[in-house]
């Protein structure tokens, strides 16, 4: 595995829709997969930190979310996804 160095001349936007959190189902499952990454991690993480980017991860991905919940869990809410982010799994 070759190292790549980072362009960091751009800063990178990310626009957050926080009203996604406002949907039971997406606080449920935030919630959720938070409280099994303080249980598996509880040495690394504490359920606060693990919330917190989980709340970060769903504002992030609305469309991912919103689109995701009828069938199943978000897929932005997955602990791939949250692995993916550094919180873990």
């Amino acid at each position: 595995m070759t190292m790549q160095p980072l362009d960091i001349t751009e800063p990178q936007v990310v626009e957050a829709d926080w009203t996604v959190l406002g949907d039971p189902q997406v606080e449920s499952v935030v919630r959720a997969v938070a409280r099994a990454f303080a249980r598996d991690y509880g040495l690394t993480l504490e359920y606060e930190d693990a919330y917190r980017e989980g709340v970060i991860i769903a504002a992030e991905r609305p469309p991912t979310c919103g689109s995701s919940l009828p069938r199943a869990a978000p897929a932005c809410c997955t602990a791939g996804s949250l692995s993916a982010f550094g919180t873990g799994g």
